[in-house]
């Protein structure tokens, strides 16, 4: 169990060794397939924490609460809030502070009253929302931020990201245009940014290998066999966990397009 119950947000900076420490048992990594795929989470919190300190902070869909207990260090105050009970349960169990807390919520339709959360981070979920529940979605994001506050929101970029992998969990997934019409719809202000720029160029063969196996068989392959693998056709995969991460890192997009070749774009939007 991580129970932390004091950290200066002002000079806390996290090493990777933090990140590694913190990241879910195998027996609940669902969704990491890798520790490369779960360093991808952590930069998108990385990103979204620069708008976390000293704020409170709503993560909505927060999953198995790893960083919900990482914005907790930085911020006055974090909730969590993800609609499956078994998820909330582990992350009640293994990520504590006193900063923070846990409820099983519906992100799309909440009990909080407006005007609640200086900062709502929610990253990777907007894919899992069906088409119809996404404006409503976004309006209750909207509804709970303060005046001034900050949505930092993650999707993939359903453009590159179809030519990667196929989730089967992912019941919408929009291209940039798409996307950036929508949040411009809710939002006053939308800043583009993204993540994994130019992937498909540095290891095509490698992904589309990925894509193709739908049913995630690769996790039986043995070791050694898919590592020799990724030395050949992504040898970026192969480097440290701190390299990996430092690569991960959003980038600011100087307009709509740059983000079109990235296989995840990232948003602040403002109310």
């Amino acid at each position: 169990m991580k129970n932390s119950s004091s950290s200066d947000p002002n000079t806390f900076l996290p090493s990777i060794d933090f990140f590694m420490s913190i990241k879910p048992a195998s027996v609940a990594a669902h969704s990491f397939s890798s520790d490369y795929s779960y360093l991808c989470y952590v930069a998108l919190y990385q990103f979204a924490a620069s708008l976390c300190r000293g704020k409170k902070v709503l993560d909505a869909a927060c999953g198995l609460g790893y960083g919900s207990y990482y914005l907790a260090h930085l911020a006055s105050d974090v909730i969590g809030i993800d609609i499956a009970a078994d998820n909330i349960a582990y992350a009640q169990q293994h990520y504590q502070r006193a900063n923070l807390n846990y409820l099983c919520a519906d992100a799309t339709a909440t009990d909080f009253e407006a005007c609640q959360f200086e900062t709502i981070v929610s990253l990777e979920t907007f894919e899992h929302i069906p088409p119809e529940k996404a404006l409503t979605f976004l309006n209750e994001l909207k509804r709970l931020l303060k005046r001034n506050g900050h949505l930092v929101i993650s999707t993939p970029n359903r453009d590159v990201y179809r030519q990667i992998s196929v989730t089967p969990g992912h019941v919408n997934e929009l291209t940039v245009p798409e996307f950036s019409r929508l949040l411009h719809h809710v939002f006053e202000s939308c800043e583009p940014y993204y993540q994994r720029k130019g992937v498909l160029k540095q290891a095509k063969a490698f992904y589309a290998s990925v894509r193709k196996d739908r049913f995630k068989l690769r996790r039986f392959i043995p070791k050694w066999l898919k590592s020799s693998f990724k030395k050949i056709y992504a040898p970026q995969l192969q480097q440290d966990h701190a390299k990996i991460l430092s690569q991960l890192q959003v980038g600011r997009a100087n307009s709509v397009d740059e983000v079109n070749d990235a296989v995840v774009q990232v948003w602040v939007s403002r109310k």
